[in-house]
């Protein structure tokens, strides 16, 4: 509607007067540069705004997510100090922005007053730049031109509204654009029927940083108990997050069962391999869709066995709705070591040959580690289970020992067999029974 009553105006000038007519034609690109340089500044705004929104809103879920943290520590006074600069910085920013929004429209006041004026001059007998107009003629003129801002004023404040969408847009598209993991799925693979892990000169690194992982190779049989020990930054988790198919392998391969992790089919995934996280991960909901995770393929009958098989089943039974019953924020609510447990239900209620566990008894009291170590133990009959663990206590009986350094492993064998050699496993195994902690602390045994 704007850009008709522009076009209206223009061509009712051009019928009035063609020197005239020209004239208009000759402000008009003034009022598009103005108004394209507020409309830049706007956008530049609008965007440090979203990214200053974001920030703050980022803040704030750490904050909520971290409060029980904050309270321990009394760090209340620090957190609302390090939140004020992020209210700063957008109130700041829309200032800005309002300011421009306020400045636009006086300047085409301004504007328009001085076209206005320019026109009267231009027109008088005095100057004469512009002949053959009747004062009519420059009263209709006049009117028309004043006529021709308001809709200028307003097509401007639309932009400035486009730009506010604009740089929303930008930062969805931003996020958007992010390259997207490539993953084939390769369902004409099948399962050898081995259950065995096969890691063959294996080289990663994540991203553009060096190598994690160097030439690493190692061959897992079905059933056997396996564990990976080392320091932190030694490559185990990395190891493991590769037998898991987080991501592919930088070079050689990795097979279990016949399929490469990582091109594995979703749908077979988590019938082969079963994963227990360091971190335990649950979500608002009953527990059987915790275990089950929404997999209509597992039956209530499977989430009762792999509750029973992890010593959990009495407990849950005690609960309100049982195995129905909604744990979460604000809900029933387990402890942590009955959490551990709850994983480990998650990871073997489809039966999978292979079991992945990730310090799975870091940070537990002795009580709450015998009581998963024990659970595990009842579930690892016919399975393969490999564990990572900075302590040797936490091996859970491995069969056979990778002990990892720098990206490599630099020590393979059985336990026993390791304790006799004077390598790092032994003198490892020496510290630990000292009482030795990550310290480096000796404390006396017992």
């Amino acid at each position: 509607m704007d850009l008709f009553k522009i076009i209206g105006i223009i061509v009712s000038v051009f019928l009035l007067n063609k020197s005239l007519f020209i004239y208009t034609l000759l402000i008009i690109p003034v009022v598009v540069v103005i108004s394209n340089a507020f409309r830049k500044r706007v956008y530049a705004a609008q965007l440090s705004l979203r990214k200053a929104i974001g920030k703050m809103n980022s803040f704030i879920q750490e904050a909520f997510s971290g409060l029980r943290l904050f309270k321990i520590f009394g760090y209340e006074n620090r957190l609302s100090h390090a939140f004020n600069p992020l209210t700063d910085e957008q109130i700041g920013i829309r200032r800005k922005v309002n300011r421009m929004d306020s400045i636009f429209p006086c300047i085409m006041q301004i504007l328009k007053a001085v076209i206005i004026c320019s026109f009267v001059v231009l027109t008088t007998k005095e100057v004469n730049l512009i002949a053959g107009v009747t004062i009519g003629t420059l009263a209709a003129a006049i009117d028309l031109l004043g006529r021709l801002f308001a809709p200028i004023e307003e097509l401007a404040t639309e932009f400035q509204t486009i730009q506010q969408v604009l740089a929303a847009f930008h930062r969805i598209t931003e996020f958007l654009d992010e390259k997207e993991e490539t993953r084939m799925m390769k369902d004409e693979a099948e399962p050898d029927g081995k259950n065995d892990i096969l890691f063959q000169n294996v080289s990663f690194a994540y991203d553009d940083a060096g190598n994690i992982l160097s030439d690493v190779s190692f061959r897992v049989k079905k059933g056997l108990k396996v564990a990976l020990v080392g320091r932190t930054g030694s490559g185990k988790t990395t190891i493991l997050n590769l037998l898991a198919g987080l991501y592919p392998a930088g070079t050689g391969n990795i097979t279990i069962c016949g399929y490469d992790p990582f091109t594995m089919p979703a749908e077979i995934r988590r019938r082969v391999i079963g994963i227990v996280p360091q971190t335990v991960t649950t979500f608002t909901g009953k527990i059987k869709d915790i275990i089950t995770l929404g997999d209509k393929q597992i039956s209530e009958t499977d989430v009762i066995e792999a509750l029973k098989a992890v010593g959990l089943y009495e407990e849950i039974e005690k609960l309100p709705q049982k195995h129905n019953t909604v744990i979460g924020e604000g809900e029933s609510n387990l402890s942590f070591g009955q959490m551990q447990l709850l994983t480990l239900a998650r990871a073997i209620v489809t039966n999978p040959p292979l079991l992945l566990l990730d310090e799975l008894t870091s940070g537990l009291d002795a009580v709450t580690e015998a009581g998963i170590l024990k659970a595990i133990k009842n579930v690892s009959a016919n399975r393969t289970i490999v564990t990572i663990s900075h302590r040797l206590s936490g091996m859970i009986d491995a069969d056979y020992v990778y002990v990892c350094s720098h990206g490599k492993i630099v020590e393979e064998g059985k336990p026993d067999e390791l304790v006799q050699n004077n390598g790092w496993y032994a003198k490892y195994k020496q510290l630990e029974d000292m009482g030795w902690q990550a310290d480096g602390a000796l404390l006396p045994s017992g």
